[in-house]
């Protein structure tokens, strides 16, 4: 039981690669889609292998509230599987559109800063023909 407590322990210290990380992902997104959510299924961009005790990797993606409970659990296993890290718990941080584009970092997209409009320009009236 020590023996796989120090395996374990040694697991939780690697680094997950970055382009091997995106690659699973996509192979996953691939392999079983999510399912749609209004419009739109979820998507995922990038991700990013960002802390340990326990794994957290960061998700850039279309919209964090479409990434439903079972298909989460779904990436999880996957990637345990994929990067031999049996025991060891994943954590994922979802970053939506709305939220990287945000002046301050809000929960809804609703809340989200909007743009102001640009003022219109000026034109000069057009002379009338002679003639």
């Amino acid at each position: 039981m020590l023996k796989t407590a120090v395996e374990l322990d040694a697991k939780l210290e690697e680094k997950i690669p970055t382009g091997r990380l995106n690659a699973r992902i996509k192979e996953l997104l691939e392999h079983r889609s999510p399912k749609k959510i209004k419009t739109a299924r979820f998507k995922v961009y990038y991700a990013v292998h960002v802390g340990r005790r326990p794994y957290k990797i960061k998700l850039f993606c279309n919209a964090a509230e479409k990434l439903h409970e079972t298909y989460e659990r779904y990436l999880e296993k996957g990637i345990q599987e994929t990067f031999d890290l049996g025991g060891c718990p994943v954590e994922f941080e979802l970053v939506g559109k709305a939220k990287r584009y945000a002046e301050g970092e809000v929960d809804n997209p609703a809340e989200m800063p909007q743009k102001k409009p640009k003022p219109k320009r000026w034109k000069k009236p057009k002379r009338p023909k002679k003639g």
